[in-house]
């Protein structure tokens, strides 16, 4: 039989697979000159994407969000 839950619980169990999830490491690279860590994923809790126009396409590009605060 299935205990029934309240809706406490079940915020409490998305706000932990949340915060798991936010410590995966993404397949994009900071794309900041001045990066911290250049060579190693960002992870996606920290994961800042930014669209970045220019003349033709424009195109999309990733950043550590303390990259993307101090620019």
């Amino acid at each position: 039989m299935k205990a029934i839950q309240n809706k406490n619980q079940t915020a409490i169990e998305r706000a932990q697979r949340k915060r798991i999830e936010g410590e995966r490491s993404s397949r994009h690279f900071c794309a900041s000159p001045s990066c911290f860590d250049p060579r190693s994923p960002i992870l996606v809790g920290d994961l800042q994407p930014v669209l970045q126009a220019s003349v033709g396409k424009a195109k999309m590009v990733f950043f550590h969000s303390e990259c993307w605060k101090n620019q």
